[in-house]
């Protein structure tokens, strides 16, 4: 897919997110939590709404994954220098008790980053995944390569 479709279908996401941008009432004794990083094979992990410039602050998208009517986006945690940056997605997610619908919905982070070099930025998302074999959630990385365009 190319990336102005891409840009394309986030703005459109972002537009309509932003009509229900308070997200489900997941109720009392709701949960921040790491958020998971493994989504169906279709969803995108990150995404770059516009091209990155070296030397200027850029918006991406962190994807977390989880059910729509159980999990919203809480806060992302950002380390940057240079040409690598970490990010940790955050959810708010309803408590163990509580049932919830069985899809698994993009839950977008936007994060400001700036990367000082053209080239490639690296972007390492820290979230949890599920192990293939005993079906586990365990924390892990995804690395992202992202290409920065020279100032």
């Amino acid at each position: 897919m190319t990336s102005s479709v891409l840009r394309a279908g986030l703005a459109l996401g972002l537009v309509l997110a932003a009509g229900c941008s308070s997200g489900p009432d997941l109720g009392p004794g709701a949960l921040v939590v790491i958020g998971t990083i493994e989504g169906a094979p279709s969803q995108s992990l990150v995404l770059t709404p516009a091209p990155l410039v070296a030397g200027k602050a850029s918006q991406v998208i962190v994807n977390s994954f989880g059910p729509s009517s159980c999990t919203k986006p809480d806060h992302a945690v950002v380390d940057q220098e240079d040409t690598l940056a970490t990010v940790t997605p955050y959810d708010l997610v309803a408590p163990a008790d509580v049932e919830c619908t069985r899809d698994i919905a993009p839950q977008p982070h936007p994060v400001m980053l700036r990367f000082t070099a053209g080239g490639e930025g690296v972007l390492r998302v820290i979230g949890y995944r599920f192990d293939k074999t005993s079906g586990a959630r365990r924390l892990d990385t995804v690395t992202v390569r992202l290409p920065v365009l020279g100032d």
